[in-house]
C-alpha cells in the first residue's frame, strides 16, 4: 500500500471522517491527549511518526540524558523509536521511521500502537524522573537508570 492508500484505509477503519493531511501533508491523531504526527518521508519510501513527549525539565543533571541514551541503545526501551530534544523549544520528542515497502494496514496499526505505548511510557517515566530527581544522591547516578541487558561487549570479540 502506498502512503495515501494506507492513511485512507486507516481513517475509514477507525471511523475518522475528517482524517486528512494538513497543508504540509502531515496527518495528526489525538490519542488520549497525545498528538501523533504521521508523514510520508524519503520520497515515499518511509513513514514517520513523531510526537512531543514533554517539556525538558528545567533543572536536570546528566541522569536524564543518560536514561534516554541507555534506553535507545539497541532500542531496548524505545521499541526502536528515537528520543530527541529540540533545541529551540526544549521539548523532548519521540520519533520512528519505518519502510512503507510491503506495509499493510495491520502493520501500520501495530506500528502506531507500539509507538503510542512507548510515547505514553516515556511521558510517565520523565514525569516520575522529575518527581524523584531532586531527592537522588549523586552517588546513585552510575547504574541508576534501570536498563540492563546487552552491552557492546556482547557484540565485540577481543
Amino acid at each position: 500500500m502506498n502512503f495515501p492508500e494506507l492513511m485512507k484505509a486507516f481513517g475509514e477503519g477507525v471511523n475518522l471522517k475528517d482524517f486528512a493531511p494538513n497543508g504540509n501533508g502531515v496527518f495528526q491523531l489525538d490519542i488520549d491527549g497525545m498528538v501523533v504526527s504521521i508523514a510520508e518521508v524519503n520520497e515515499g519510501k518511509k513513514i514517520a511518526c513523531i510526537a512531543e513527549v514533554c517539556d525538558l525539565p528545567a533543572q536536570i543533571g546528566t541522569r536524564l540524558y543518560r536514561l534516554m541514551l541507555e534506553a535507545m541503545f539497541m532500542g531496548k526501551a524505545t521499541g526502536g523509536a528515537v528520543l530527541s530534544i529540540e533545541h529551540e523549544s526544549s521539548k523532548v520528542y519521540l520519533h520512528e521511521m519505518e519502510s512503507l515497502k510491503g506495509m499493510e494496514l495491520e502493520d501500520f496499526r501495530r506500528l502506531l500502537e507500539n509507538f503510542t505505548n512507548t510515547l505514553e511510557e516515556w511521558r510517565d517515566r520523565i514525569r516520575e524522573f522529575r518527581d524523584i530527581e531532586p531527592a537522588l544522591d549523586e552517588v546513585q547516578e552510575r547504574n541508576a537508570t534501570g536498563f540492563r541487558g546487552m552491552g557492546m561487549g556482547d557484540f565485540i570479540q577481543v
